[in-house]
């Protein structure tokens, strides 16, 4: 028996309803949720500023319970971004020529000795280099001492490789619904206080070079400091 149109007639409720339902499915807006992950360092020394010998101490402790700058909320990553956390790169430059850019001062390494948690010398290249991240009871730390071999003005950046939002390697799941949600980007925030400034010295750092260098987040993501 062929299908007649007259049958509709019989089940208008359930015609309509099978049409709206089309039309909801076809229109069901997507659901993206970004986040941007904040990790709070501190770098300390015994003076502002410091002399040959002196030490200089960079430390963070991360754990899964991160900080969203979008939302000031903090979720637990539950693991998720340890891709990223050993991305993270840390290296330090030496001001020594106000008409270059910040990219282009030299790469100064060579001037400090660089001891690890376990006291041990850190030898590295010229250059960023990866930051020493230990692992502990699902606990990210890093305690890494700079004690000057030469005097100058110097600058300590903490940064990651990109991590690009809506890139296929950064699909996370932080609320387990079903939005579709992705890192947009972590990043280090360097001697943050209470009233929302930061301790680093960043008024020495535009002083000392050509240009604005890290996109107005002088403040946030570095750190500036004297040898004499």
């Amino acid at each position: 028996m062929g299908f007649n149109i007259s049958n509709m007639k019989e089940y208008p409720i359930f015609f309509i309803s099978l049409i709206l339902l089309f039309i909801a499915l076809g229109c069901k807006p997507k659901c993206y949720n970004t986040y941007n992950f904040e990790i709070p360092v501190k770098i300390t020394s015994k003076n502002d500023t410091l002399t040959i010998g002196d030490t200089l101490i960079y430390q963070f402790e991360i754990t899964e319970l991160l900080k969203d700058t979008h939302s000031n909320e903090f979720y637990d990553t539950d693991k998720q971004i340890e891709f990223w956390l050993e991305k993270g790169l840390i290296g330090i430059k030496k001001l020594s020529d106000e008409s270059l850019s910040f990219r282009d001062q030299i790469n100064a390494e060579y001037a400090f000795t660089i001891l690890n948690s376990n006291n041990k010398i850190i030898t590295i290249q010229d250059g960023i280099f990866y930051s020493s991240l230990t692992k502990l009871d699902n606990n990210y730390k890093c305690n890494i001492r700079f004690i000057p071999k030469e005097v100058g003005i110097y600058n300590i950046l903490t940064e990651f490789n990109n991590t690009s939002s809506h890139n296929s390697i950064s699909k996370i799941d932080i609320k387990n619904d079903k939005c579709t949600e992705y890192l947009e980007g972590l990043y280090f925030s360097v001697n943050a206080k209470e009233d929302g400034t930061f301790d680093n010295n960043s008024e020495i750092l535009l002083n000392n070079v050509s240009d604005s260098p890290l996109g107005h987040k002088e403040d946030e993501v570095s750190y500036t400091f004297v040898v004499k």
